[in-house]
């Protein structure tokens, strides 16, 4: 067989092609015709049969072979996508524990828990709709079998079909042949329409679940609300011991008559208070969360 010079469709790698479409079959079919051997003999007695094999086998095959790409694709997306939310949640828990000791706790805690109830519910959505989209292996399978139908016709036809003496079995094989693939096919397409089922996505159930998610892995991993307030008082308790070194250099300076240390150091006892007043607007909000 010519198996090299007359490549199918679904034996290149870069394969497209779709069911019914009579310029791609026809090309099928000459490819067909070539490989077993039609090269300078005339195939045209046997065009409608040689049409009907490449219509029901090789393009049925070329159909499986992208649409099994395509959904190995999507899978293959979803995986990584998974991988970026399981390096992304670490990363946001880190950042909810920092910014807590800078805002108001329960609002940074709120907002973060938001997001991660925003991603982990976006990748139940997906995994859920991936899960009822078991088809790859019914694709396989059809495309197996296809193709050992398709070959073991090239292989029981080689060089044989041009014989004028096998013209009628061949015709009858061919009939056969077409007849097998649309049998495949339709027992493919039965299995497909068992196993089809949408999901049905319950947005409530499916962000409650998610926001449950989140809010244990803020309690477990994030920064508890009693270290931050811990944090914002022994802050504000160094902010006033700050303030008060500061007022009484001052006041010691003024009594030495060191006017030179009293302009030196009362801008730096006037920022401190403003760094005490600041924290000590935040501590209330930090006491009521």
């Amino acid at each position: 067989m010519n198996e090299q010079q007359f490549p199918y469709a679904f034996e290149s790698q870069d394969a497209r092609g779709t069911l019914r479409d009579r310029q791609r079959a026809r090309e099928e079919a000459d490819k067909i015709a070539g490989r077993l051997g039609f090269g300078t003999i005339p195939a045209t007695v046997f065009g409608d049969g040689l049409l009907q094999l490449a219509t029901h086998c090789n393009l049925a095959i070329a159909w499986y072979e992208a649409k099994i790409r395509k959904e190995t694709r999507a899978r293959g997306a979803y995986f990584f996508i998974s991988l970026g939310l399981l390096l992304l949640i670490p990363i946001v828990l880190f950042l909810m524990g920092n910014l807590s000791t800078f805002g108001q706790p329960a609002a940074v805690t709120a907002q973060m828990s938001a997001v991660l109830t925003g991603l982990l519910a976006f990748q139940r959505g997906v995994s859920a709709w991936l899960d009822r989209r078991q088809i790859v292996g019914t694709y396989a399978k059809a495309s197996s079998d296809l193709k050992t139908l398709l070959y073991t016709f090239e292989q029981t036809w080689d060089m044989m079909a041009t014989d004028p003496s096998h013209a009628v079995e061949f015709a009858s094989a061919l009939r056969t042949a077409a007849s097998k693939s649309r049998d495949i096919v339709r027992r493919e397409t039965e299995a497909y329409y068992q196993t089809l089922s949408y999901p049905t996505l319950d947005l409530g159930s499916l962000v409650k679940s998610a926001a449950s998610d989140a809010s244990s892995l803020v309690q477990t991993f994030g920064t508890p609300t009693s270290a931050v307030t811990d944090i914002a008082a022994a802050k504000l308790v160094q902010l006033r011991q700050r303030v008060d070194e500061l007022d009484a250099q001052i006041s010691r300076a003024k009594s030495a008559g060191d006017n030179t240390l009293v302009v030196n150091v009362t801008p730096l006892r006037d920022k401190a208070l403003r760094e005490l007043r600041a924290a000590e607007l935040a501590a209330p909000a930090r006491a009521s969360a």
